[in-house]
């Protein structure tokens, strides 16, 4: 059947109240940094105001940077690492970040691998200016990789990394505590130990922390089965007796994936994302478990298809939250969100483009606070770190018109789709789940009907962009 847009302005439809339902708002994309200053792997988290702070690496020179966020643009960028020191800066494995209110932390390994330490450096104005770095790890003959940090009540950093013996053997996490913001460490504490074999030797790991609780995400290795482990401290870090295995993907692999876990503390429970190709395609996958008795919940594939997906992220709290990964199939690249207001359990029914293109986009990060969500990613394109927000809000379709409000209807919908109240928009995309472009119109006025009798059934997303304003909006096609 022929493709084909009605402009419907003149006609009228009764449209009887149908309720409410939750919508995500994007914002325009905006660069971080010209892109001289590289763009590898970048990482956000929220300071006081949820004032966003970017760190991200340059892989030809091993510098990490960080800006801050300052209303309509980010600051100049600063250089973290200081001197001649260089950070192992890679696509799956750069400099990690934490904050609470006005303190930031980055943490990040030294090169050489051999002989490097492990980092971290300290801002406690919200990422308007930094200190000097401060050794973490006390090595003697052993080696270290994948340096993270986390914050404990305080403002206590708390550093996790990879420990090796002296001839790179038995890697293993420890954890090392700081009581005096940052200045000093204790010596590392092992951490996931208590998990058969050891762990996936290439593959960072994540932790989450609320009040004494300590939990280590991290994927496991006995005889190359690949999994997902969590450990957990109940006294502030002091020791990890328990680790349980939360990943039922079961993937056998005998090479490492270079892709870690990540995770937080959602109420009584963990929820958590990670990649696995144990279904035969590597898919990124939501999960969910009891924080007393580990008992599992979600275990499972948020999108299926024919896409290669990797390194997904997760932010939220309460029911609102979110997981983006990058996401390839033939000619296409793209950053993808599945959010919900519903819990892990409605992971996987909205799924929004956040960046999609021939050219390649990679390495999401994720923050959310009060009905926003602070997105990161590498583009390729232009070599830059972009940043945008996507913000929850509620839509309602009602009898009145209101100019402000976006209405599409019938849902769900079988040959037609109606899109009312477009002021402000330019430009029409029509999405499928795999983050595809199957139609593209300009708006030709504030109402206008889609004939979509040609879409296979499924769920898609309308995406309507204009110069001050964009919107994305998931639609049933029957």
């Amino acid at each position: 059947m022929k493709k084909f847009i009605l402009s419907i302005s003149a006609l009228f439809f009764s449209i009887t109240l149908v309720g409410q339902q939750s919508v995500m708002v994007m914002s325009a994309a905006s660069s971080v940094a010209p892109n001289t200053f590289d763009n590898t792997r970048p990482r956000i988290v929220l300071s006081s105001g949820n004032t966003p702070v970017v760190s991200w690496g340059n892989e030809s020179t091993g510098k990490v940077y960080a800006a801050k966020y300052l209303g309509t643009n980010f600051s100049s960028p600063h250089l973290i690492t200081p001197g001649a020191m260089q950070a192992y800066v890679a696509f799956w494995n750069n400099a990690e970040m934490a904050a609470s209110g006005d303190t930031v932390f980055v943490a990040f390994k030294a090169e050489p691998s051999n002989t490097g330490g492990v980092f971290v450096v300290r801002s406690i104005d919200g990422g308007a200016t930094w200190g000097d770095t401060v050794q973490v790890d006390q090595l003697g003959s052993d080696h270290s990789r994948f340096a993270s940090v986390a914050i404990a009540p305080g403002g206590n950093p708390v550093v996790h990394f990879m420990r090796f013996g002296p001839t790179w053997l038995d890697p293993h996490y420890v954890v090392a505590q700081s009581t005096d913001g940052g200045a000093t460490f204790a010596y590392d504490i092992p951490a996931s130990t208590t998990a058969p074999g050891e762990v996936c030797d290439c593959c960072p790991a994540t932790m989450a922390i609320r009040d004494a609780r300590q939990v280590l995400f991290f994927r496991n290795n006995n005889s190359d089965n690949r999994v997902i482990w969590a450990a957990q401290s109940l006294d502030a870090g002091q020791t990890f007796p328990n680790s349980a295995e939360i990943d039922l993907s079961n993937w056998t692999l005998a090479v490492c994936p270079s892709s870690g876990p990540d995770g937080y503390i959602a109420g009584d429970s963990l929820y958590y994302t990670w990649m696995s190709a144990g279904s035969g395609q590597y898919k990124s996958y939501i999960g969910s478990a009891h924080i007393n008795s580990m008992q599992l919940g979600a275990n499972r594939i948020i999108s299926g298809g024919p896409s290669s997906q990797n390194f997904p992220r997760i932010a939220g709290s309460g029911d609102t939250l979110a997981v983006v990964w990058e996401q390839s199939v033939p000619g296409n690249k793209a950053i993808l969100m599945a959010w919900s207001v519903t819990g892990v359990a409605g992971i996987g029914s909205k799924i929004d483009t956040i960046a999609t293109g021939v050219s390649v986009v990679r390495n999401s990060d994720i923050e959310y606070a009060n009905g926003k969500f602070h997105i990161v990613y590498q583009d390729e394109a232009t070599n830059t770190v972009l940043y945008k927000t996507a913000t929850v809000t509620t839509a309602t379709s009602v009898n009145e018109p209101i100019s402000e409000q976006v209405k599409i209807y019938p849902v769900p919908s079988y040959e037609f789709l109606i899109i009312e109240h477009l002021q402000g928009y330019e430009k029409l995309t029509i999405i499928d789940n795999l983050g595809r472009s199957v139609y593209t119109a300009d708006v030709m006025s504030t109402k206008m009907q889609l004939d979509i009798a040609y879409l296979a059934t499924g769920v898609y997303t309308l995406k309507l962009s204009g110069s001050a304003q964009t919107l994305n909006s998931k639609f049933v096609k029957k």
